[in-house]
């Protein structure tokens, strides 16, 4: 039990040292960081999975944004109309999230809590958004059981998580990993080409000191949500090429850019239901 909360406050502590994006935009001035963070999800990270938030989608319900960082869903649902709670770990996303939704006039409830328990009553929320989230948490099945937990019966959540592409296969990585290393691959406070497996490359990938940060293939990702319904087919999605980092990154646009989000995108994202006759237990 000791070892599970050292290992929290570790997340705790990385999170609040390092909000999202924040290693590559300036938040001493909130507007305009949340400006570029908007642009940077429009332009390059959702680009072509917009539509899968759903954001018009949810007027007049409870929607849950499950580590909700700086706040850039929670701030899309409310609005949209949504009744948005957003929830996270970190003290200093929750304050950027607040001081963003007052900056443009909108509300939602504020919660600092930790995915593996959350301080809801079973069944409260019509939808729950978890983006890039539950890779991070020590346990994350049971942060999957809880988000399970506290969806409707017949609710919908959508969940996006690392994803092992063929370039990070066992067979391909080795390849990977030099060619990280010849071109000086890197964001802003990582080197990715240090990473020495797919497990380290994903914890890296946030920046040195991550305590976690989970690859999933497909069929473990499909595994992880085994007690929702979804279709495989139409509900399980891949997308985001992170071209930003890329020496030549900028001369990719257009079909390619396109192809390449599909192809070689690091994130697999998950349209589920929490079936209708389900009881309040944990997936």
């Amino acid at each position: 039990m000791k070892h599970a909360r050292n290992e929290k406050e570790r997340v705790r502590e990385y999170w609040d040292r390092k909000p999202l994006f924040t290693s590559e935009i300036d938040r001493c001035d909130l507007v305009q960081y949340f400006r570029e963070v908007d642009r940077l999800k429009r332009e390059e990270i959702e680009v072509f999975a917009l539509a899968f938030w759903e954001f018009d989608k949810h007027r007049g319900e409870d929607v849950l944004d499950l580590g909700c960082g700086p706040g850039w869903l929670t701030v899309q649902y409310a609005s949209h109309g949504a009744g948005a709670t957003a929830l996270d770990l970190s003290q200093s996303s929750l304050a950027m999230t607040r001081d963003i939704l007052k900056d443009q006039g909108l509300e939602a409830a504020l919660v600092n809590a930790d995915c593996e328990h959350l301080p809801f009553e079973s069944n409260r929320f019509d939808f729950v958004s978890a983006s890039g989230v539950l890779h991070h948490t020590p346990d994350t099945r049971a942060g999957v059981g809880e988000l399970f937990r506290v969806l409707k019966p017949g609710g919908r959540a959508a969940v996006s998580l690392y994803y092992q592409n063929a370039l990070l296969s066992p067979a391909l990585f080795p390849m990977t990993r030099l060619v990280l290393k010849l071109l000086g691959i890197k964001k802003p406070d990582a080197r990715l080409g240090r990473a020495g497996s797919v497990e380290e490359l994903g914890a890296l990938y946030d920046g040195e000191g991550n305590p976690y940060g989970r690859i999933y293939s497909r069929r473990s990702a499909m595994d992880l949500f085994s007690g929702f319904k979804f279709d495989p087919a139409r509900d399980v999605e891949i997308h985001y090429f992170p071209k930003r980092f890329l020496p030549f990154g900028h001369w990719i646009r257009g079909r390619l850019f396109k192809w390449l989000d599909h192809a070689c995108g690091t994130m697999i994202y998950l349209k589920l239901t929490k079936p209708a006759g389900a009881s309040d237990e944990r997936a």
